[in-house]
């Protein structure tokens, strides 16, 4: 007979014995909502639902179990069911069913830490460790027990004893050789158990030192464990999406196949079958590539206003310019000297004017007087084209093309581009192929990475579609205009990445061969095989 109370467990049971306190590991560590912190708010119900002993229990409720005759063992997997079925209905998922079934068997069995996780394949994920609401990667203990799972799903469960100077077996298992060291060499038990979705569900229980696990207690915690780690799995599982759950269970086929020690031929047909049912039948999002060119929503060519020299430079390309600045500036020492040549012709005109005024000469006084009204236009003509040979930004942006200071003092023409100026570069240019256009519809959503930062993910969406083909590396693309609608840093003009444009769903066998296909067919209409 197996006495359950909080903290120890042993063959004799007497029932009238005090409640001890629950271990220190079970209790919350301290606050907070990280990874490693303890979980009161889970914790709580928990152990109001977990509570074993007959004389833990509130009068009513002890009567009542006293009344029902239920044996200790009984007792386990009825408070362990409750617990778990409570944070199933509170909350639903893997984690918290989880958290609940560790934190209980901690106070059935008295363990200083008990630790939940699901292992498929060679990954491992950690779900709950008990008095923590999440465990923390970062951690030493943590990676040690996810090594432990993954062996005790390859090799089976195991139990090591505990006490000064125990140390594990000097066998395969290595994983449970450094846990044990590490803490202390405490008593150790792993369990595994395989999971209707091909993977493997396994707990291990750690106790303090001094109360090594007996074979009936081995025993106990394996049969009242079943039913929390099936439903800790399945749960895990349906989270998984179809995708996930086929994937799931095709890798357990294979497992069967081998520990059955099936021929390799044979195992092949009908992972093969299962693996073209599922390409044929099971649609997938599917998305078209192309190409991705960053452009200015507004651009500007500067050129030079006349005939000159290059005299100074500012800017070049890839600067960011703010509006109104000085880019370039032309040679202007022959508007100096004909605004020196004209503003002397101004004095002189006054100087006239003033003779033919003393002379009272109203005939010579008015010929003056439209004589500087043209001079004035005259100079007025010199000091614009002197000011129009200064270059400036016409808006903030970014200077895409041109770096006139290489050719300091080279002669450029009426017309030659200086610079060009863009901003507002949230614009995008999407080279897709021909064979492609036909897939891709106005509005559609695309997700985009930049050859600069190729780990980040913007997202753009699909402007009307110029019907307008043009060569780029030897092939047919249409420039499909796309708008960036994410709240990333805006890209620099000229930039280029690759996109990926939502085109529907379909099955894997007809994304695949969709391009084979279609070449397949123009040439049987060019053979004439087809109508």
């Amino acid at each position: 007979m197996i006495r359950v109370s909080s903290p120890p467990m042993s063959v004799d049971a007497p029932s009238s014995r005090a409640p001890e306190p629950r271990p220190a590991a079970a209790t919350p560590a301290k606050a907070g909502g990280g990874p490693g912190a303890a979980c009161p708010s889970a914790a709580e119900p928990i152990r109001a639902a977990g509570a074993p002993s007959g004389d833990e229990l509130p009068r009513d409720r002890r009567d009542g179990v006293r009344s029902a005759g239920l044996s200790p063992e009984a007792r386990v997997r009825a408070s362990l069911d409750r617990a778990v079925l409570d944070a199933l209905a509170s909350h639903g998922d893997p984690g918290s069913v989880a958290l609940a079934a560790v934190d209980t068997v901690a106070t059935l069995f008295g363990c200083r830490r008990v630790s939940l996780g699901l292992v498929d394949g060679g990954d491992v994920k950690l779900l709950a460790v008990s008095g923590e609401c999440r465990p923390d990667g970062r951690r030493a203990t943590t990676r040690h027990l996810a090594d432990v799972m993954g062996e005790a799903a390859r090799y089976g469960g195991r139990r090591l004893p505990g006490g000064d100077g125990a140390a594990a077996p000097a066998d395969e298992r290595a994983a449970h050789r450094r846990l044990h060291a590490s803490t202390g060499a405490l008593p150790l038990l792993s369990l595994a158990r395989a999971s209707a979705g091909g993977g493997r569900a396994v707990v291990v229980l750690e106790r303090p030192a001094g109360r090594p696990f007996t074979d009936a207690e081995e025993a106990l915690a394996r049969t009242a464990l079943r039913p929390a780690l099936a439903l800790t799995a399945t749960l895990h599982a349906r989270g998984h999406g179809l995708a996930g759950r086929a994937r799931t269970s095709l890798r357990a086929a294979v497992d069967a196949l081998a520990q059955r020690r099936v021929p390799a031929r044979t195992a092949l047909v009908p992972v093969t079958l299962v693996a073209l049912a599922f390409a044929s039948l099971v649609p997938l999002p599917y998305r078209v590539g192309g190409r991705v060119t960053v452009e200015a929503s507004d651009r500007q060519v500067l050129v030079a206003p006349e005939a000159g020299h290059i005299r100074t430079a500012h800017a070049r390309a890839g600067d960011t310019v703010a509006a109104d600045e000085l880019l370039a500036t032309l040679d202007d020492r022959e508007h100096a000297l004909a605004i020196d040549r004209w503003r002397s012709e101004v004095v002189k005109n006054r100087a006239e004017q003033s003779r033919a005024l003393a002379g009272h000469d109203r005939v010579e006084l008015a010929r003056l007087r439209a004589d500087a009204a043209r001079i004035e236009a005259e100079l007025g003509l010199v000091e614009a084209r002197r000011a129009r040979g200064e270059i400036r930004a016409p808006f903030a942006g970014v200077v895409l093309s041109g770096d006139p200071t290489r050719s300091l003092g080279a002669p450029v023409e009426a017309g030659d581009v200086l610079f060009e100026i863009g901003a507002g570069a949230r614009e995008l240019s999407v080279a897709v192929d021909e064979r492609d256009i036909a897939l891709v519809a106005t509005g559609a959503r695309a997700r985009v990475r930049m050859a600069a930062a190729p780990r980040e993910v913007r997202v753009a969406r699909l402007e009307p579609i110029v019907p307008v083909a043009v060569d780029a590396d030897g092939r047919h693309v249409f420039r499909v205009p796309a708008v960036l609608i994410d709240d990333g840093d805006v890209p620099s003009p000229g930039m280029q990445g690759v996109a990926r444009i939502e085109a529907g769903r379909r099955p894997l066998a007809s994304a695949w061969t969709r391009t084979l296909r279609e070449r397949a067919l123009l040439l049987a209409w060019r053979l004439g095989l087809v109508r």
